[in-house]
């Protein structure tokens, strides 16, 4: 997405799926709020929607309400918010919203487990994105005409995906940083106790068992045994020890 075209978002709206995440979704928010607080302006104005509007329940059992998305008008760009069960989550009237909001030329994203939703509706063959890591590969067998990759968030051309967490905190001061400028991203991460902003070179801290595939129990201890020992590498025969293997 072209520096210009970042620089003139001001319209952001949310479309939550039953069982969203939470975290990701305040963290996102919270971004446009303090970035109006700050400069004493109505730099951002956002809009939460649903298929027909009324109470969207979240994973951790609190409800944001939502406007029907038919009233939303053309926002200048739209996140989908996923959660637990994506798949059980996203219904056809889902799919057929994000699909309008494409055909209006609004840039579209995803929050955590949301990128599901885009791919489901056809809205990410040919470009690369991000999903949370515990999804990431059932996705890619899936949508094999999308590149899932393990950063925190991507941003390819008209299109914004995040992962959960914490991270749409990051991917909105990155988002915000060509209108407001730098020094302004630095007061709100101030605001928020954040040491620094990470960018789009971050990637998740994956666990092993989401790096390397299906792979024998042992030698996943093994690995983890020597990744915590790096300062101080243990022996063949310590590690064959400690995982209750042979050195062979």
């Amino acid at each position: 997405m072209s520096t210009d075209r970042t620089a003139s978002l001001s319209h952001f709206a949310f479309m939550p799926v039953p069982n969203f995440t939470m975290i990701a979704f305040t963290n996102a928010i919270e971004v446009l709020r303090m970035a109006n607080y700050l400069t004493g302006q109505t730099l951002y104005r956002w809009s939460i929607v649903s298929h027909e509007g009324g109470p969207v329940t979240a994973s951790n059992g609190l409800s944001v309400d939502t406007g029907p998305v038919e009233c939303v008008g053309q926002p200048d760009i739209v996140f989908v918010i996923g959660g637990i069960d994506v798949q059980r989550a996203t219904t056809p009237a889902h799919l057929s919203a994000l699909r309008r909001f494409a055909r209006m030329g609004c840039v579209l994203g995803s929050l955590c487990t949301g990128t599901y939703a885009l791919a489901r509706a056809g809205l990410l063959a040919g470009y690369a994105c991000a999903i949370h890591w515990e999804n990431m590969s059932a996705l890619k067998e899936e949508f094999p005409d999308t590149r899932f990759l393990k950063e925190l968030f991507v941003i390819d051309r008209d299109r914004v995906t995040c992962t959960g967490g914490v991270a749409p905190l990051d991917m909105m001061l990155n988002l915000i940083a060509p209108r407001v400028g730098t020094a302004r991203v630095t007061q709100i991460a101030e605001q928020f106790i954040v040491e620094h902003v990470r960018d789009t070179s971050a990637q998740q801290k994956m666990p092993l068992v989401a790096r390397l595939g299906s792979a024998n129990k042992s030698l996943f201890e093994v690995i983890s045994l020597m990744e915590n020992n790096i300062e101080e590498p243990l022996s063949r025969e310590e590690l064959a020890r400690l995982a209750g293997m042979s050195q062979r």
